[in-house]
């Protein structure tokens, strides 16, 4: 018997133009009405999915690939990266020509990426060497080549590429830890 349902966002639930269809908004009432549980599973931080969670209103939230997951509201489990990581990625990364880095914490994201918007409520330019290193949840970076894929991937943690965005890839917590 299914109980729940569980839906990636981006390339799954979201059409192309980033909405959620208003058919698959009313299959997703019903499935409610039935009794099904309904869950985000998505890379995202929570700040970043608000407006899909107003809409379907999901009792469970995983987010950022596992390393921040909610129950009704609730955080039941976060997963940090390692601060002496984090702080070697940091180093290396920053200032580095062409590289974007995004620091993803619980309940804010800094980043060193010159095109954001400076009106976006979500993301803070920062000066990433003096972010804390602790309590990182995510590592988003963007790199113009791949002359440090290698490095990223030698790393104690999950390293993903995103297979629709070339030069985007993650770090966060191994997968053993979630």
């Amino acid at each position: 018997m299914i109980k729940g349902i569980v839906m990636d966002l981006d390339q799954t639930l979201l059409h192309n133009d980033k909405q959620i269809s208003r058919y698959t908004l009313q299959v997703l009432e019903q499935a409610k009405r039935q009794g099904l549980t309904l869950f985000f599973a998505t890379g995202r931080s929570v700040m970043r999915i608000e407006n899909y969670r107003r809409q379907v209103q999901p009792e469970g939230l995983i987010c950022l690939n596992g390393g921040l997951n909610l129950w009704q509201g609730q955080r039941v489990s976060q997963y940090p990266l390692n601060p002496t990581l984090v702080k070697s990625v940091v180093e290396r990364l920053n200032g580095l020509s062409g590289c974007r880095l995004t620091l993803t914490y619980a309940e804010t994201i800094f980043t060193n990426d010159p095109q954001t918007r400076h009106d976006d409520p979500i993301y803070h330019r920062a000066d990433l060497p003096g972010c804390p290193m602790d309590s990182v949840l995510k590592i988003s970076i963007n790199l113009d080549s791949d002359q440090e894929a290698a490095w990223l991937n030698s790393l104690d943690c999950t390293c993903l590429a995103n297979a629709h965005e070339p030069g985007y890839m993650f770090l966060s917590a191994p997968l053993s830890a979630n």
